[in-house]
């Protein structure tokens, strides 16, 4: 009887592994918004990444509004590197429950984009309407 063989072998592929960590504040306040300050924290613990990018998902009472990038183009070496943005929605801050998804995507030569790590823990931020 003949057994069958097989070997093992590890992967060329370098390894990645990304925290993210961040906060969405509504500037002054929820009441009257005027725009939002978005800052994320990437941790890398892989080997670095020459381009990524940060895109964060904007959705209203569950709706997608628009996927707005935080920073298009960024090296990512070992360690922690911080993005802070400002941002507005295309048609103002309307009344409902805002909330938001960070990506971060790293970025092929053809352009083509793979999501490495997903922050969706940000607490949604209720805007009221306005009187």
């Amino acid at each position: 009887m003949q057994r069958d063989s097989f070997t093992i072998s590890a992967s060329n592929e370098p390894t990645t592994s990304f925290v993210l960590s961040g906060s969405v504040t509504v500037k002054p306040d929820a009441n009257d918004p005027a725009y939002a300050d978005v800052a994320v924290q990437v941790t890398n613990q892989g080997e670095a990444v020459v381009d990524s990018a940060v895109v964060m998902d904007v959705m209203k009472d569950g709706e997608l509004v628009e996927t707005f990038p935080l920073a298009p183009s960024l090296p990512l070496p070992q360690g922690k590197t911080s993005v802070n943005q400002r941002y507005v929605p295309p048609s103002g801050w309307e009344a409902g429950s805002w909330s938001f998804v960070v990506r971060l995507n790293q970025v092929d030569k053809g352009g083509a984009a793979t999501t490495l790590a997903t922050l969706d823990t940000i607490p949604p931020i209720e805007v009221e309407a306005r009187k």
